[in-house]
């Protein structure tokens, strides 16, 4: 017999089958948004311009997307708040999603301090002036990972040939010129040795998208596949590192090039002696670092731009 009430009860069965769903892609750490982004982009991810949150002065601090994992936004606004107040100043948080569009913020002086990695660097040197690194386990250097799924076979480089590959961004030294540099050390060309490369924006989408096997493999920064493995090991058991790159300095704190010296000097100075109050000390641990050494442009000389292929 037909029941009235059919029509109400399957809703309340749809309602909760989807909640079941989003809520186990909450656990998993991937969202429908993470797995697009991963897998469906086909291109470089496009700039995203700012829009100013205050009329008055401001304190301005970028931070590229792929620096962190989306859950440590709310770190790297703690500590832009810190060096914010160091002016008296509010904080404008402007999160970029390529390094180039950091770059040109520095480059135009719309922001104040950025925190970049070494390609961001190593591409606009001129436009931007070094002021401090970070440390991790007691070394300002960190390294380009080739990652694969654990359970996956390949052993070497050259088994991911043929294979789905995921990049970071075009100008990310871990994140792609270390992968491009070692394909054509095996006499290959970086253009035809994948059978299909996505840009995925930042390393824990791709992280996170070889875990899932939605890749065969990617290049990431150690710094947050660190702190990814340290805040979910059971990434670590369904990844597995198939080469390690010899390092690089440690992704620096930048400033504009006009900024005065005395401000700048205030800056890295703050964040030198970060450890030594219990708030500074908090920021530290939530972001996987040690603390900040001095830096400048002169330590980053190592760090050359991918050749464009002959």
């Amino acid at each position: 017999m037909f029941n009235k009430n059919f029509p109400r009860n399957l809703i309340v069965i749809l309602a909760a089958i989807l909640f079941i769903g989003l809520t186990c892609a909450s656990y998993l750490g991937l969202t429908y948004r993470h797995i697009d982004a991963a897998v469906d982009l086909s291109s470089p991810p496009l700039p995203v311009t700012a829009q100013s949150l205050h009329e008055g002065p401001s304190f301005r601090v970028a931070v590229a997307n792929m620096l962190s994992p989306m859950k440590g936004y709310q770190h790297y606004e703690d500590l832009a708040d810190l060096l914010a107040h160091e002016f008296g100043l509010p904080l404008e948080l402007v999160t970029a999603e390529s390094y180039s569009e950091v770059n040109t913020m520095l480059r135009e002086s719309k922001v104040d301090l950025a925190f970049v990695c070494v390609g961001g660097f190593a591409s606009a040197r001129s436009d931007m002036d070094v002021i401090a690194s970070p440390v991790i386990d007691g070394q300002a250097r960190f390294n380009s990972l080739i990652i694969v799924p654990a359970d996956g076979p390949a052993q070497a480089l050259i088994d991911l040939k043929g294979k789905r590959f995921l990049y970071v961004d075009p100008e990310s030294a871990t994140g792609y010129w270390y992968m491009a540099q070692r394909i054509r050390e095996l006499g290959h060309s970086p253009e035809t040795f994948f059978a299909q490369v996505s840009w995925t924006g930042s390393h824990d989408h791709s992280i996170t998208a070889v875990a899932q096997h939605i890749a065969d493999g990617a290049c990431v920064s150690s710094i947050i596949y660190r702190l990814m493995t340290h805040n979910d090991p059971s990434l670590a058991r369904r990844i597995r590192i198939i080469e390690t790159s010899p390092p690089y300095p440690s992704p620096p704190v930048v400033v504009r090039t006009s900024m005065p010296v005395s401000q700048r000097n205030r800056l890295a100075n703050t964040l030198v002696n970060l450890a030594d109050s219990r708030d500074g000390r908090a920021i530290l641990k939530d972001l996987g670092i040690d603390g900040f050494v001095p830096a400048r442009n002169s330590d980053y000389l190592a760090v050359e731009p991918l050749e464009a292929s002959p």
